[in-house]
């Protein structure tokens, strides 16, 4: 009795700990445009108010509705989000409070992530925070965690997914209950940005690798049909009462369904989305030594057996994401928000990569040292 309270405290200090990093973190990218904005609390992206209103519509008993009272409105493309924004309504915040609220969530969000991937790396607390630091050490994803957004939710949800498949992978025993939380970790995913189902299938694939012998189907369809379930659902909710499968704004943005462009153009925007992506982000923000140090932890973290699976997961579904959200003509815009998720999963790969490096100096300090540097 007295271990089992001494590891529920160590956890809740840990989480708190994590929490008041990224709260750390948080102010410190939000006090210069607050103050800058003479006290006003700052939303760089317009989709934020999108958010709010759906939020408002969700507080007074109306959800999926752009405002209360007007109907059904596919406008919403991250359907969970304002179901997390409306107590901010419940609490009597208004204006720019909600953004604040919205902060708030963000912070715990990050803090979530980081007890996941100290779940996921099966290591110590200071790698885990260590792997915490660089995800708000690069500006893009702060500014991406913190301006309001659906991104820091969708994120800790990812890793939260990743971290159950992996551990129905590795599992011997209760492989099915592992699988099937990763399925329910999957459908927030997608009910949080639909570009998510990419990753639900690659964490399903992880999942089902370890049934060896057995059928790989169970876990399979446990870790994958309920995303698939609830994409389902929002894209035939749009089609019976808008007309559309599609929600409102996502023709527009699809660089497939601009008429403007032949398939030349769109191919010249897709490499150019990539190509700003490695520019301003990856060489701007990150740098070449630090890029070294991150392909040098997910080398390490793909070749040891107990991280191999999770980083490759890590590193193919940061790939695949990339290439998905190029596919949108507004990727290199907004402070390139679209591939948050991709480099938060390329960073992750080194966090595993650095827990391995721990292993083999027999020192967290070691690890986290790495990780430390890399931010």
């Amino acid at each position: 009795m007295t271990r089992g309270r001494s590891s529920t405290g160590a956890r809740a200090a840990f989480a708190a700990v994590a929490a008041g990093g990224a709260l750390a973190a948080g102010v410190w990218f939000v006090w210069p445009a607050w103050s800058a904005c003479d006290g006003a609390w700052p939303a760089p992206l317009d989709d934020v108010y999108i958010h709010a209103n759906f939020a408002r519509a969700t507080a007074a008993g109306h959800p999926f509705e752009w405002i209360a009272g007007q109907g059904y409105s596919s406008g919403e493309t991250a359907p969970l989000y304002p179901f997390l924004l409306a107590p901010a309504f419940w609490l009597g915040l208004r204006g720019e409070a909600v953004v604040a609220f919205a902060f708030g969530l963000a912070v715990a969000a990050l803090a979530r992530a980081c007890v996941e991937l100290r779940r996921l790396q099966r290591g110590g607390a200071a790698v885990a925070l260590a792997g915490g630091l660089t995800w708000v050490a690069v500006g893009a994803l702060s500014f991406t965690w913190f301006s309001g957004m659906e991104a820091a939710a969708f994120f800790a949800v990812t890793i939260a997914a990743l971290a159950r498949a992996e551990a129905a992978r590795a599992a011997r025993r209760r492989r099915s209950g592992a699988a099937t939380r990763a399925g329910l970790w999957g459908a927030a995913m997608v009910a949080l940005r639909p570009e998510g189902l990419l990753l639900v299938g690659l964490f399903a694939l992880l999942a089902a690798r370890g049934a060896r012998s057995r059928s790989p189907w169970p876990p399979l369809l446990r870790a994958a049909l309920p995303a698939a379930l609830v994409q389902g659902a929002l894209l035939l909710a749009n089609r019976a009462l808008t007309g559309d499968f599609a929600s409102a704004g996502a023709r527009l943005k699809l660089l497939a369904s601009n008429p403007y462009l032949d398939d030349v153009a769109r191919t010249k925007e897709v490499v150019m989305n990539l190509l700003a992506f490695k520019w301003k982000v990856l060489d701007a923000d990150i740098g070449g030594d630090g890029l070294a140090l991150l392909a040098a932890l997910v080398v390490l973290g793909a070749l040891r057996r107990r991280t191999r699976h999770a980083t490759l997961a890590c590193v193919a579904g940061a790939l695949g994401f990339s290439l998905l959200v190029s596919l949108n003509g507004a990727a290199r815009y907004q402070g390139f928000r679209y591939y948050a998720p991709a480099l938060g999963l390329a960073l992750t790969a080194g966090a595993l990569g650095a827990t391995e490096l721990g292993r083999l100096a027999r020192s967290q300090a070691v690890g986290a040292a790495s990780l430390v540097a890399l931010a």
